[in-house]
């Protein structure tokens, strides 16, 4: 069996690792012209860690990968407004949770895929057209790269992001819902600035936006920001650059030092498909279904999607047919669907609160912050986030 997957990110590579298990063949096409190194840091834990681990990738994930002890919340004197004890989200998970970036991630799955696997760089999907494939009388997907050349497979795999363009060209009628924030991320090299961090995440104590600053090593360091708006800004350096300002010691340390260029800056949005299979084209990870920064879980459900589809693969008995086929796709869309779009609603549902917007809700903030020195607020408090983000 063949299978062309458009994208080589967390989605893209971990249903290429559930494929090959399988004995597929599979092309990975990837827009960029290399392995990405930008992105924030993202949590994985719950189905996202186990899925990890049965796809054998567990290890190499959990030696790019850290557990920061707390996130402490300061103010632009850096006097602390209280810290939130990361050890209890850990806990929470039986110790089964980890950080890591999104391009260590990514390396650690594109560096153990196995030989089945392919990935092309510097290329996309012009266009997808079934066909009749004359050797088994089955029909194919015929995949047209942008170069001109034609991959034939028995599946399509569109794992492009939350701005997927086939998606927009396959599928119409999904839509991009904006949750009102604007994020961006950058990492830079500032020794200092790690040393007086340690395994603890900087975070600011502000109003109308969240900046939250951690040592991802020795030498280098990270910052996350949060922000209303909707509009991306033209120069997305700039704006970095102002959300650093009376955020905190750590972040604005970093002002001066934010890089020209590998810099991300995007929308917090979620992807709304009402269907994710258009014959042997099947949406996955957050181009199908993302949850926004906010839900937390978009690299867990990404990997945990990408093996539950693995799973109803494995139950096709050969010959495998266009109408088994896509039976175990839909069996697959109805499974994962009940699993992500609770996540979506959630984040939705706790957007408008998740970024202080007044003096009151700050205060409110700080309060719940401290009590969470009781194990059981702790505790609480970590059960309500579900997994959001800490940093």
């Amino acid at each position: 069996m063949r299978a062309v997957v458009s994208g080589a990110g967390i989605s893209g590579l971990a249903v290429a690792h559930a494929l090959t298990s399988l004995g597929w063949q599979v092309d990975l096409v990837e827009v960029a012209p290399g392995p990405r190194t930008e992105g924030y840091t993202l949590d994985l834990f719950g189905p996202g860690y186990a899925a990890a681990e049965e796809l054998g990738v567990l290890d190499a994930i959990s030696a790019r990968g850290r557990v920061y002890r707390a996130a402490r919340f300061v103010q632009a004197t850096g006097r602390s407004s209280g810290e939130l004890p990361l050890a209890a989200f850990a806990e929470l998970q039986g110790g089964r949770f980890l950080s890591i970036t999104r391009g260590g991630l990514e390396e650690a799955l594109r560096s153990t895929l196995p030989e089945g696997a392919r990935v092309h760089f510097g290329r996309t999907v012009a266009d997808v057209a079934e066909m009749a494939d004359l050797r088994d009388q089955e029909d194919v997907a015929r995949v047209r790269l942008d170069d001109g050349t034609e991959l034939d497979a028995d599946l399509v795999l569109i794992c492009e992001g939350l701005h997927s363009p086939t998606r927009a060209q396959l599928f119409p009628d999904a839509a991009v819902r904006h949750l009102g924030f604007l994020t961006g991320a950058f990492s830079t090299e500032a020794p200092e600035v790690s040393e007086r961090l340690g395994l603890t995440v900087e975070m600011s104590d502000t109003i109308g936006r969240q900046v939250g600053t951690y040592a991802m090593d020795d030498e280098l360091v990270s910052t996350f920001t949060l922000a209303r708006g909707t509009e991306l800004p033209a120069d997305r350096v700039d704006w970095l650059r102002e959300q650093l300002v009376g955020a905190g010691p750590a972040a604005e340390a970093l002002i001066a030092r934010v890089p020209e260029d590998d810099v991300f800056v995007d929308v917090v949005a979620q992807a709304i498909a009402p269907r994710w299979r258009h014959g042997r084209v099947l949406l996955m990870g957050d181009a199908a279904h993302a949850v926004s920064l906010i839900a937390g879980q978009g690299a867990s459900l990404a990997i945990a999607g990408a093996h539950a589809l693995g799973q109803e693969l494995a139950t096709l008995t050969r010959p495998v047919t266009a109408v088994t086929l896509t039976q175990a796709l839909d069996r697959y869309e109805t499974r994962w669907r009940a699993q992500v779009e609770p996540v979506q609603d959630r984040a939705r549902q706790g957007a408008s609160s998740f970024v202080p917007t007044g003096r009151s809700a700050l205060v409110l903030r700080r309060l719940v912050v401290r009590a969470t020195r009781l194990p059981l607020v702790a505790r609480l408090v970590a059960r309500s986030i579900g997994g959001a983000p800490t940093h």
